[in-house]
């Protein structure tokens, strides 16, 4: 029997490794990321970094410049008669499994090419970054490469706490808490804790905490106060540690350092609290609200059935509706 149960797990972790029909290979890429285009960073407030000029396949090649930047080397000292926009953000902005020419900070640029004074779209987008990575680096590397407007594409992630944790395995399991005892089995807390690097375990520990994530749903519209309460604590521990107040925070401080430079400042919606909208309404921050909350639940505009990053079409999407609110603030003019 245990003969036949190892030969059978093998079979289904070397069928995904072949096939990988949902698209498992997400979780092993990232890990790969990690490991071979991060380094920890010597700049204050960074945790971690890009790689300069490396390039890695994961699915898709990624390629880094000599200022650590996904896309191709350019002049630190702006040329006369081009303008730049400087995009902050995480995976999303990065490109997430999507060519380079298909970035919607690409598509931008193409889109702007033939106005007065062409845009150069520079993406510093890093996997995992939350608001205060990106704040961070507006500070210490943005502002050096002389930009004439800023963006910070906002995720619902955001408010996660940093953590050098992408540059190294965690192997320690956490204990299982005590809340858990009758609502979450041993065997689901340890599909949510273990970091196993193979395709089949990653499948099982998102399809577990799916099923969480569809339960608290359910007890949303259900109305139970009590119950609810418990399993959002639940949600809480399998889920990375939060600080909105930290996050929010974070974009007051973008916004200040652009004001002070006398930089538009902006923020594009991609997912996220509905404190955002609060924030930018009071501190008159405009915004493009991309509703991508409910587009990435659509398979056309995500990149797999467990990877919810917006596919080419996506970011061809991204791309016309940042475009549209960038053009509508005024700061750039249209076709």
């Amino acid at each position: 029997m245990l003969l036949g149960f190892v030969v059978v797990t093998v079979g289904i972790e070397l069928a995904f490794r072949l096939i990988d029909p949902s698209g498992v290979s997400y979780f092993v890429h990232l890990r790969q990321y990690s490991r071979e285009l991060l380094r920890a960073s010597d700049a204050p407030g960074l945790v971690f970094e890009h790689v300069p000029e490396h390039r890695i396949d994961v699915g898709v090649r990624l390629e880094t410049n000599r200022l650590g930047l996904r896309g191709q080397d350019f002049p630190e000292r702006k040329p006369p008669g081009e303008r730049r926009l400087l995009v902050l953000g995480d995976s999303v902005a990065f490109g997430w499994g999507v060519s380079e020419s298909e970035i919607f900070c690409r598509l931008l640029e193409k889109r702007w090419s033939g106005t007065e004074t062409p845009w150069r779209v520079i993406n510093s987008g890093v996997v995992a970054y939350n608001t205060v990575q990106e704040h961070a680096y507006l500070v210490e590397r943005g502002f050096a490469l002389d930009p004439d407007a800023v963006l910070l594409v906002y995720c619902g992630n955001d408010a996660d706490i940093a953590s050098d944790l992408i540059l190294k395995e965690n192997r320690n399991r956490p204990e299982r808490p005590a809340e858990l005892e009758g609502r979450v089995s041993h065997l689901e807390w340890w599909l949510l804790t273990n970091r196993w690097g193979l395709y089949l375990t990653h499948l099982m520990r998102y399809q577990t905490m799916s099923r969480l994530q569809d339960r608290l749903m359910k007890l949303q519209a259900e109305g139970d106060r009590e119950e609810l309460r418990a399993w959002r604590e639940i949600i809480r521990l399998a889920s990375p540690r939060r600080d909105l107040s930290a996050s929010l925070a974070a974009l007051e401080g973008c916004r200040r350092a652009c004001r002070e430079r006398n930089l538009p400042f902006g923020i594009v919606r991609f997912s996220g609290p509905s404190e955002l909208a609060a924030f930018c309404e009071e501190k008159e921050v405009p915004w493009v609200d991309t509703g991508f909350d409910e587009l990435s639940k659509q398979a056309r505009y995500r990149l797999s059935a467990v990877d919810s990053h917006p596919n080419e079409a996506g970011h061809r999407l991204l791309a016309d509706l940042i475009a549209e609110g960038l053009e509508s603030f005024g700061w750039i003019s249209g076709r």
